[in-house]
């Protein structure tokens, strides 16, 4: 019996412990990684409100990057599709490759556009990668 004791007592420290460095680790500012745009990313457009510059390596389906037109930092990445299977394999399909590129990924977002938008005139969805949170990339006017 004592060294059942000792095992929901060990159980239970570990438990506190794991706990207590789980709390401050998620108290540490991380800041973003950053990513380079790519030498070859053919500029799209100057600023779009709440998005920032555009610039793409394979209009309209992506990578678009998404730069900050104040310091001309990436901020995010878009993805355009025309069907929600698509949305659904650029959610599987991109978003680890992201992290492997060192994006750190804050949010995603979704916007549908029913007549389409400039440059991309059929419906689509857009599937916006942030690195960062939506305060910063809705503060972008132009």
């Amino acid at each position: 019996m004592k060294t059942n004791s000792w095992l929901i007592v060990a159980i239970i420290v570990s438990l506190l412990i794991g706990g207590v460095v789980s709390f401050f680790l998620s108290q540490k500012q991380i800041s973003p990684k950053e990513v380079a745009l790519p030498a070859n990313a053919q500029k799209i457009v100057d600023c779009f409100p709440s998005t920032g510059a555009l610039y793409s390596l394979n209009w309209p389906a992506g990578p678009t990057y998404l730069l900050d037109p104040a310091n001309k930092k990436v901020i995010g990445v878009v993805y355009m599709t025309e069907t929600k299977e698509q949305v659904e394999t650029v959610l599987k399909d991109k978003f680890i490759p992201l992290k492997n590129v060192g994006l750190d990924i804050e949010h995603v977002d979704f916007k549908f556009w029913s007549n389409g938008h400039g440059g991309y005139e059929q419906p689509h969805f857009d599937v916006y990668f942030y690195s960062v949170p939506h305060e910063v990339h809705d503060a972008i006017k132009c």
